[in-house]
Order: structure tokens, then C-alpha cells, then sequence
């Protein structure tokens, strides 16, 4: 596979010319919060001169499978437009495939910038650079009491939650237990969980208190993530909870999956900041019968 800088240098383009004429398509895979091969959330992240069809770029995400797939165009040296995809459907907040394109902008576009903009459908997500870190201004959302059915959680595990709530917006049921091997021991029965039919959620975080924040772990079947490895989305109702409960502002944050990853979150009045590091695991260019 001949890499995008060599092909620039043979035609005298820069990166950003080649991807806004089309002359090819880039496609990094990062991990977003690791620094290393084998943890962290891998994603997908595809630049584009346009956005094809929905149907192409649910066809790709199937084939790449990685918990999202993120596709970008370039509308200024400041903006880019981002549409982000699961195995099975687009999805409307991604945390981690943000982070990784954020990562793409600096290390690869414009590395003299500290600062981007992402506009999704649901408004703008700011991003910078942060002390070797990405920083990402996500919004925040308040959880209300659920009351979870039983068979749910038996599908969850053997282990009961001591509370359990709804995030009404992003339609997320949090499940708050007593320690970290509680959590640690879920294995969830994701056959069954997608037999149940009009469930009020599409993904579930499990959260307990750490030592110096909270972990969680995140199941999402029915969007076709059985689960996430690291989740990003997930701190925006998250990390006002335990912020609450624990009267801090910042706090450290462990997702336990069998990858595993970590982020610091800090809850302000009208948003969150999530700070995580990524690692550029392969860039190279995608071969254009993707489109056909």
C-alpha cells in the first residue's frame, strides 16, 4: 500500500488538497485512551471530500466492525463535519472516535493548531490539546430513578446493582453497585437482552466508585456493540453523578473492559471536559472501490 504522504510528495499536494479534491480517501486507525497497541477503544477514522450515501458508509463500518467507525470532511482549517457509525447503524454521539479524529487533525493535518471544531447533528464539539492529552467539551446530561425490570438483570449477571437510573436523553440505564468486582463479574447474556422488546434504553453503563473516581463498563447490543471497550458518551451522564455524589469537580475514570482504558473528566457548570491520550495504530488510503 503506497501512503498518502508519498503520493502527495509525487503530485506536490499537500494532505489537506489531496482530501478536498478527492484525490483519495486516508483512513487512520487510532486507539482512543491508550498510548499503546491493545487497549483503548480502536476507531476508524476516514477523511472525505464529501460524504458518499449513508447506505456506503454503513456498508464500511460493517466491514472495518470496530465499535465506530468516523467519517470527516474538512469545511474550514478550523471545522470539519463528523458522522459517526457502528456495525449496524449511525450513531448519535461518539466520545472515543472524536477523540481519535481530534487526533488526526493534530498529528496529521494541522499540527501547529490547538484548537478544533467538530459540527454533528447535534451541535458542536470543541476540541484541544491538553498537556500531551485531547480534550473534548461534550454536554451533560441528569439521570432520574428507573426501576429496572428483573429480567434484565438477570440477563446482566448474577450480581444486582444497589441503584439504578435512566439517562432519558441519550436513552442509557445506569446501573450504580457497591465495588469494583461486582462489575468485574458481569457477564451479560446479549442474546437475550436483544429479545426484550421496547426496552425505554439502546445501552447500559455499569459504574462503581474507585479510588480516586469511578469505573464503569458499557453494553450496547442493540446498537451492535455488545461492549464498548472504552465509552466517551457515557461520562456525560456519568460523570455529573458521581461529581454530585462526590462533591469533586474532576475525577479519574477506568473503564473495565477486557481492553480497558482511561480518561480524566472534569464537570463544569454547562458541559464536560474529556481528556484522553490516542495511538496511531496503521494510516494508510483506502482504496476507492469503497464508493462503487
Amino acid at each position: 500500500m503506497e501512503t498518502t504522504k508519498n503520493i502527495n510528495k509525487k503530485e506536490n499536494l499537500t494532505e489537506e488538497e489531496a482530501i478536498s479534491i478527492g484525490k483519495y480517501d486516508p483512513l487512520w486507525i487510532i486507539n482512543a485512551f491508550s498510548r499503546s497497541f491493545y487497549e483503548g477503544n480502536p476507531a476508524a477514522i476516514v477523511a472525505l471530500s464529501d460524504f458518499p450515501s449513508d447506505k456506503k458508509m454503513q456498508k464500511l463500518a460493517k466491514e472495518f466492525n470496530l465499535s465506530e467507525t468516523a467519517f470527516f470532511c474538512l469545511r474550514s482549517p478550523d471545522l470539519a463535519q463528523i458522522r459517526w457509525f457502528s456495525p449496524t447503524q449511525e450513531i448519535s454521539l461518539c466520545g472515543h472516535a472524536t477523540l481519535a479524529t481530534a487526533s488526526v487533525i493534530f498529528s496529521h493535518l494541522y499540527p501547529e493548531k490547538d484548537k478544533f471544531s467538530f459540527l454533528t447533528s447535534n451541535g458542536m464539539i470543541e476540541t484541544e490539546k491538553y498537556n500531551h492529552l485531547i480534550q473534548l467539551t461534550l454536554p451533560l446530561e441528569e439521570v432520574i430513578p428507573f426501576i429496572t425490570e428483573e429480567k434484565v438483570l438477570k440477563a446482566l449477571g448474577k450480581t444486582k446493582p444497589a441503584e439504578s437510573y435512566l439517562a432519558p436523553e441519550s436513552h442509557n440505564l445506569i446501573l450504580i453497585y457497591d465495588n469494583v468486582k461486582k462489575i468485574k463479574s458481569l457477564n451479560p447474556d446479549f442474546l437475550t437482552l436483544l429479545s426484550f422488546k421496547d426496552l425505554p434504553f439502546t445501552g447500559i453503563a455499569v459504574s462503581a466508585l474507585d479510588e480516586n473516581g469511578y469505573v464503569c463498563r458499557y453494553f450496547a447490543p442493540w446498537e451492535g456493540i455488545n461492549e464498548d471497550p472504552v465509552t466517551g458518551s457515557a461520562q456525560t451522564y456519568l460523570a455529573p453523578f458521581w461529581s454530585k455524589r462526590l462533591n469533586k469537580k474532576l475525577l479519574a475514570v477506568r473503564q473495565i473492559s477486557s481492553r480497558g482504558g482511561s480518561m480524566e473528566v472534569k464537570v463544569l457548570s454547562s458541559s464536560l471536559l474529556v481528556r484522553g491520550a490516542t495511538y496511531t495504530c496503521f494510516y494508510g488510503n483506502l482504496n476507492s472501490g469503497w464508493r462503487e
